[in-house]
Protein backbone atom coordinates (compact mmCIF):
# COMPACT_ATOMS: atom_id res chain seq x y z
CA UNK A 1 0.00 0.00 0.00
CA UNK A 2 1.92 3.34 0.49
CA UNK A 3 4.50 5.49 -1.08
CA UNK A 4 6.67 6.02 -4.08
CA UNK A 5 9.87 4.35 -3.31
CA UNK A 6 10.22 0.62 -4.06
CA UNK A 7 11.98 -0.57 -0.94
CA UNK A 8 10.22 2.46 1.22
CA UNK A 9 6.95 1.12 0.21
CA UNK A 10 8.00 -2.52 0.56
CA UNK A 11 9.66 -1.62 4.06
CA UNK A 12 5.98 0.01 4.93
CA UNK A 13 3.88 -2.57 4.70
CA UNK A 14 3.84 -6.08 6.04
CA UNK A 15 3.13 -7.20 9.60
CA UNK A 16 5.95 -9.22 9.93
CA UNK A 17 7.55 -8.77 13.78
CA UNK A 18 11.00 -6.79 14.08
CA UNK A 19 13.49 -9.46 13.07
CA UNK A 20 15.81 -7.76 10.71
CA UNK A 21 15.81 -9.40 7.33
CA UNK A 22 17.80 -6.69 5.96
CA UNK A 23 20.82 -8.20 7.16
CA UNK A 24 20.10 -12.32 5.28
CA UNK A 25 20.54 -12.58 2.03
CA UNK A 26 16.76 -12.34 0.35
CA UNK A 27 17.68 -16.14 -1.96
CA UNK A 28 18.57 -17.35 1.67
CA UNK A 29 15.20 -16.19 3.78
CA UNK A 30 13.15 -17.78 0.64
CA UNK A 31 15.42 -20.86 0.49
CA UNK A 32 14.13 -21.26 4.51
CA UNK A 33 10.44 -19.89 3.89
CA UNK A 34 9.96 -22.70 1.70
CA UNK A 35 11.57 -25.12 3.83
CA UNK A 36 9.40 -23.57 6.80
CA UNK A 37 6.25 -23.60 4.52
CA UNK A 38 6.86 -27.10 3.82
CA UNK A 39 6.02 -28.15 7.73
CA UNK A 40 3.45 -28.01 9.77
CA UNK A 41 2.91 -24.43 11.07
CA UNK A 42 -0.05 -22.60 12.19
CA UNK A 43 -2.08 -19.99 9.30
CA UNK A 44 -0.87 -17.09 11.19
CA UNK A 45 2.87 -18.26 10.44
CA UNK A 46 1.73 -19.32 6.92
CA UNK A 47 0.84 -15.46 6.26
CA UNK A 48 3.84 -13.79 8.09
CA UNK A 49 5.87 -16.54 6.00
CA UNK A 50 4.31 -15.51 2.81
CA UNK A 51 4.50 -11.77 3.49
CA UNK A 52 8.30 -12.29 4.30
CA UNK A 53 8.57 -13.96 0.76
CA UNK A 54 6.78 -11.36 -0.99
CA UNK A 55 9.28 -8.92 0.12
CA UNK A 56 12.55 -11.29 -0.70
CA UNK A 57 11.12 -11.70 -4.64
CA UNK A 58 11.55 -8.26 -4.67
CA UNK A 59 14.70 -7.63 -3.29
CA UNK A 60 16.53 -10.49 -5.31
CA UNK A 61 19.11 -9.64 -7.74
CA UNK A 62 16.16 -10.18 -11.07
CA UNK A 63 13.00 -9.66 -9.01
CA UNK A 64 10.29 -11.76 -9.43
CA UNK A 65 7.52 -9.35 -9.27
CA UNK A 66 5.00 -12.57 -10.47
CA UNK A 67 6.21 -14.55 -7.27
CA UNK A 68 6.08 -11.54 -4.88
CA UNK A 69 2.77 -10.83 -5.95
CA UNK A 70 2.10 -15.44 -5.77
CA UNK A 71 2.93 -14.53 -2.18
CA UNK A 72 0.99 -11.45 -1.21
CA UNK A 73 -2.85 -13.33 -2.57
CA UNK A 74 -1.42 -16.39 -0.58
CA UNK A 75 -1.15 -14.00 2.78
CA UNK A 76 -4.43 -12.58 1.42
CA UNK A 77 -6.23 -16.17 1.57
CA UNK A 78 -4.87 -16.98 4.78
CA UNK A 79 -6.15 -13.64 6.16
CA UNK A 80 -9.48 -13.68 5.37
CA UNK A 81 -9.71 -17.58 6.03
CA UNK A 82 -8.96 -16.38 9.49
CA UNK A 83 -10.99 -13.65 9.24
CA UNK A 84 -8.28 -11.46 11.22
CA UNK A 85 -9.12 -7.92 10.65
CA UNK A 86 -5.77 -6.67 11.02
CA UNK A 87 -4.25 -8.83 8.85
CA UNK A 88 -6.54 -8.29 6.06
CA UNK A 89 -6.17 -4.42 6.74
CA UNK A 90 -2.40 -5.13 6.01
CA UNK A 91 -2.73 -7.57 3.20
CA UNK A 92 -4.68 -5.36 1.71
CA UNK A 93 -2.98 -2.57 1.78
CA UNK A 94 0.35 -4.68 0.82
CA UNK A 95 -1.77 -5.64 -2.49
CA UNK A 96 -2.54 -2.11 -2.99
CA UNK A 97 0.60 -1.44 -2.59
CA UNK A 98 2.27 -4.07 -4.69
CA UNK A 99 -0.27 -2.54 -7.60
CA UNK A 100 1.10 0.82 -7.33
CA UNK A 101 4.82 -0.42 -7.86
CA UNK A 102 3.59 -2.33 -10.68
CA UNK A 103 1.58 1.16 -12.14
CA UNK A 104 -1.91 -1.06 -12.51
CA UNK A 105 -3.61 2.21 -11.62
CA UNK A 106 -7.56 0.99 -11.88
CA UNK A 107 -6.25 -1.95 -9.17
CA UNK A 108 -5.08 0.53 -6.53
CA UNK A 109 -8.23 1.98 -4.98
CA UNK A 110 -10.20 -1.10 -4.75
CA UNK A 111 -7.78 -2.69 -2.17
CA UNK A 112 -6.86 0.58 -0.55
CA UNK A 113 -11.24 1.13 -0.02
CA UNK A 114 -10.78 -2.86 1.47
CA UNK A 115 -8.18 -2.04 3.46
CA UNK A 116 -9.76 1.18 4.54
CA UNK A 117 -13.13 -0.85 5.81
CA UNK A 118 -11.12 -3.17 7.68
CA UNK A 119 -8.86 -0.37 9.59
CA UNK A 120 -11.77 1.32 10.09
CA UNK A 121 -12.68 -2.04 12.74
CA UNK A 122 -9.66 -1.63 14.65
CA UNK A 123 -9.71 -0.15 17.98
CA UNK A 124 -8.47 3.54 18.63
CA UNK A 125 -4.66 3.60 19.26
CA UNK A 126 -1.56 3.35 17.73
CA UNK A 127 -2.14 0.88 15.37
CA UNK A 128 -5.42 2.78 13.60
CA UNK A 129 -3.94 5.56 13.79
CA UNK A 130 -0.78 4.51 12.07
CA UNK A 131 -2.73 2.69 9.41
CA UNK A 132 -5.01 5.04 8.86
CA UNK A 133 -2.35 7.65 8.08
CA UNK A 134 -0.71 5.31 5.62
CA UNK A 135 -4.23 5.14 3.89
CA UNK A 136 -4.66 8.51 3.60
CA UNK A 137 -1.44 8.52 2.35
CA UNK A 138 -1.47 6.13 -0.19
CA UNK A 139 -5.23 8.19 -1.64
CA UNK A 140 -3.26 11.14 -1.66
CA UNK A 141 -0.53 9.67 -3.92
CA UNK A 142 -3.34 8.25 -6.02
CA UNK A 143 -4.67 11.66 -6.52
CA UNK A 144 -1.69 13.38 -7.16
CA UNK A 145 -0.94 10.75 -10.06
CA UNK A 146 -4.40 11.84 -11.56
CA UNK A 147 -3.50 15.49 -11.05
CA UNK A 148 -5.66 15.78 -8.64
CA UNK A 149 -3.69 18.07 -6.35
CA UNK A 150 -5.84 19.45 -4.17
CA UNK A 151 -7.39 16.62 -3.22
CA UNK A 152 -4.09 14.85 -2.60
CA UNK A 153 -3.68 17.85 -0.21
CA UNK A 154 -6.60 17.50 1.61
CA UNK A 155 -5.58 13.63 1.93
CA UNK A 156 -2.05 14.37 2.95
CA UNK A 157 -3.19 16.91 5.76
CA UNK A 158 -5.79 13.84 7.01
CA UNK A 159 -2.70 11.63 7.17
CA UNK A 160 -0.75 14.37 8.80
CA UNK A 161 -3.17 14.45 11.82
CA UNK A 162 -3.30 10.84 12.38
CA UNK A 163 0.27 10.97 12.38
CA UNK A 164 -0.42 13.74 15.23
CA UNK A 165 -2.64 11.28 16.91
CA UNK A 166 -0.18 8.17 16.64
CA UNK A 167 1.91 8.23 20.65
CA UNK A 168 4.28 5.23 20.95
CA UNK A 169 4.66 3.09 18.48
CA UNK A 170 4.84 -0.62 20.31
CA UNK A 171 7.97 -2.65 18.89
CA UNK A 172 6.11 -4.26 15.72
CA UNK A 173 6.50 -2.83 12.03
CA UNK A 174 3.41 -2.31 10.39
CA UNK A 175 3.19 -2.69 6.20
CA UNK A 176 6.68 -3.78 5.65
CA UNK A 177 6.17 -5.35 2.85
Amino acid sequence: MFCSAQNQNQEDLSGSETLDYSKIPPEQIIKQSVEKLAQPISDEDQYEVRMIMADAYLKIKKPDFAKSTEMLFKAKEIAEKLDDTKLKAKIYGSIANQYSFLNFPDKIKPYLDLSKQQVDKLPNGYEKNYLTARLYIEYGNLEADKENFLVAKKDYQKALKFLGNIGNPSKKKYFPI
